[in-house]
């Protein structure tokens, strides 16, 4: 999805990509400079307040000016308060809510000096709904859909939008990863009609179409959407269904 996302971005200027796989972001610049765009790879661990900052003040070294920050990585866990390790709550929290939280503390430091800039942070739809056995994932995405409407708040009377964004089932390496785990639980590894038939649209979602809603968020066309939780679902967070 960071990369889908990235991508959008190419035509505004020179592009961050940050992330703990430094290989993975340096295929990301790639496919950036291939589309004609300009990017520079930033290794860094949300999860950890020095790393993200010291990951800002090099992609300004570089040139960069933060303009439109997305924050989008994200870890998966299940099990009830029971069942689940204790460490899963440490890990997903980190990553999931304290890896917005610290992205947005470097952020807004930046955008309240020139007075502009947009956050639109990658929650799920699990930051609207609960889910069975779901009990840590959903309050991470719970916490930043808290955290981006109070950012819209407190810094919209500065001009800086924040806006959410909550996909349902996405076709990601992360969901290749949860089938991998989880997949007996879930209509087995190889099956994905499991999460296509939970979709009035009847097909899990793809990483551009996620972008798009991001791409417009950033963009003076959204000049007015502060403080919104858009839901990229394909209809399946609209009532109950049923195919």
């Amino acid at each position: 999805m960071g990369r889908a996302i990235c991508m959008r971005f190419a035509a505004h200027g020179l592009v961050g990509v940050l992330d703990r796989n430094c290989d993975g972001a340096r295929e990301t610049v790639d496919l950036i400079g291939a589309a004609g765009g300009s990017a520079v790879a930033l290794e860094a661990d949300v999860a950890d307040a020095a790393s993200v900052d010291a990951a800002f003040e090099r992609f300004e070294a570089m040139g960069g000016i933060p303009q439109m920050v997305v924050p989008c990585a994200g870890i998966e866990r299940i099990g009830t308060v029971v069942d689940e390790p204790l460490e899963d709550w440490d890990l997903v929290m980190g990553v999931n809510a304290k890896g917005v939280y610290l992205t947005a503390r470097a952020a807004f430091r930046r955008f309240v000096e020139r007075r502009s800039g947009s956050f639109v942070a990658i929650a799920s739809d699990a930051g609207v709904l609960g889910s069975s056995q779901y009990g840590v994932y959903c309050a991470s995405k719970h916490a930043v859909v808290g955290l981006i409407r109070c950012l819209a708040l407190d810094f919209g009377p500065l001009g800086i939008r924040s806006n959410v964004v909550c996909p349902y089932t996405i076709d990601t390496p992360m969901l290749d990863d949860f089938t991998a785990r989880y997949g007996g639980e879930y209509g087995g590894q190889e099956n994905s009609d499991f999460w296509a038939d939970s979709v009035p649209l009847g097909r899990i979602g793809e990483a551009d179409e996620v972008a798009s809603v991001v791409d417009f968020l950033s963009s003076p066309a959204a000049s007015y959407v502060n403080g919104s939780v858009y839901l990229v679902d394909g209809g399946a967070n609209a009532g109950a269904y049923h195919r």
